[in-house]
């Protein structure tokens, strides 16, 4: 069976033909029109089937991972991430560009919410089980950060958006991001100095829509 991705790729799941060796992802190689073969992303029969299930569900969005481990498959720069993990366990770890300033790491910590800050780099990663739970985790730091909700407020909303999700209702905040990721222009060694979305003194995003 053939399906294509949003990378235009053409995408032979092969990953429920469990073989005795390993679980793969095959993908048509096209160059000038023509295809010239297929490449394989292979997952560890180890894998827990869940997580092969959502390893195969990010490589049919995201196509071929740059890095790929025993432990995890990993994407640089797609869509509006920086970088996206698939793990072993399941979880799905999505990083983005974005400068939190230090004196208002209280209130994240005060949410919690399964989010890293890296001050350094200027990016914050979340973790949870789905694209959708991480979208959600991360727009409502973002509401918290810009004095739209206090950390108990945000709380309230993510019990309400799981909800929605396990209905299927539609909620914004678990299908794209509200502030602006320009993932596209960052360069890998430009990373370190990148600069967005930064906060004003009024706590207002310049990116934020």
């Amino acid at each position: 069976m053939t399906e294509y991705g949003r990378n235009g790729q053409g995408i032979i799941n092969f990953l429920d033909r469990m073989t005795s060796g390993s679980s793969c992802v095959g993908f048509w190689d096209w160059h000038g029109g023509k295809a010239m073969g297929i490449r394989t992303v292979t997952v560890a029969e180890s894998w827990p089937a869940h997580s092969r299930q959502r390893a195969r569900a990010l490589v049919a969005e995201y196509g071929v991972p740059q890095n790929e481990s025993s432990d995890y498959l990993e994407w640089d720069r797609v869509e509006e991430w920086q970088r996206v993990r698939v793990r072993r366990d399941g979880l799905i770890e999505e990083t983005v560009p974005y400068a939190v300033p230090g004196e208002r790491l209280e209130k994240i910590r005060a949410f919690g919410g399964r989010l890293f800050i890296d001050m350094w780099h200027q990016e914050v990663t979340v973790t949870g089980e789905s694209e959708e739970v991480n979208r959600l985790l991360l727009n409502l730091m973002h509401d918290i950060l810009v004095g739209a909700k206090t950390p108990g407020q945000a709380w309230e909303k993510y019990e309400w958006s799981q909800r929605a999700l396990s209905w299927h209702w539609p909620d914004p905040y678990l299908t794209h991001l509200h502030f602006h990721t320009d993932t596209q222009q960052l360069h890998v060694s430009e990373r370190r100095w990148w600069k967005a979305p930064a906060l004003s003194e009024t706590g207002e995003s310049h990116y934020s829509r």
